[in-house]
């Protein structure tokens, strides 16, 4: 679930408007029952576009948990999120941040009034990655949009969970 709430947010934050398939938001699975149709069997693509699982749906709506429901309701909030955040504005420049860490990809968002940084986790291990190589400065406060929550350096460096995903923006 983690990892692909990663990934939603990568494509919420990253520039442009973000694309996501029917389906993305619950976690459904490939399709390769596209090559039993001459149609479609020749391009592969179709293996990322599942027939869709209303019944899934239907049941994530009368509450029912497990890994659908929580990257579906994961998806809603980075979405929801992103619309509140000026600085994923589809016409902000990204940069993309040399990190020097070989797991950690980042970029930073250039808006008028505050730059977003944004930080990844691309394994299931915790990383840390300086602040500095961030862009960042370890003494001055940050603040993380996804979660809402304030941000702390310790020893100057900015920790991730496993597929951990973080926008900052000065505090």
């Amino acid at each position: 679930v983690n990892r692909i709430l990663m990934g939603h947010a990568l494509i919420a934050s990253f520039g442009g408007s973000p694309l996501l398939y029917m389906g993305d938001e619950l976690g459904l699975l490939n399709d390769h029952s596209y090559r039993d149709h001459p149609e479609l069997a020749g391009d592969g693509r179709w293996m990322h576009r599942p027939m869709m699982d209303w019944d899934a749906v239907g049941r994530i709506a009368h509450g029912e948990s497990g890994p659908a429901a929580w990257i579906h309701a994961g998806t809603r909030h980075l979405m929801q999120r992103r619309k509140a955040t000026p600085e994923l504005a589809s016409w902000v420049p990204t940069r993309i941040v040399d990190t020097g860490h070989p797991h950690v990809f980042a970029f930073r968002r250039l808006a008028d009034e505050r730059t977003l940084t944004a930080a990844f986790n691309f394994t299931d291990a915790h990383q840390a990655v300086a602040a500095t190589a961030l862009g960042l400065d370890p003494a001055q406060p940050c603040h993380e949009l996804i979660s809402d929550r304030p941000v702390a350096f310790h020893d100057g460096l900015l920790h991730l969970p496993p597929y951990g995903r973080v926008w900052l923006v000065p505090a």
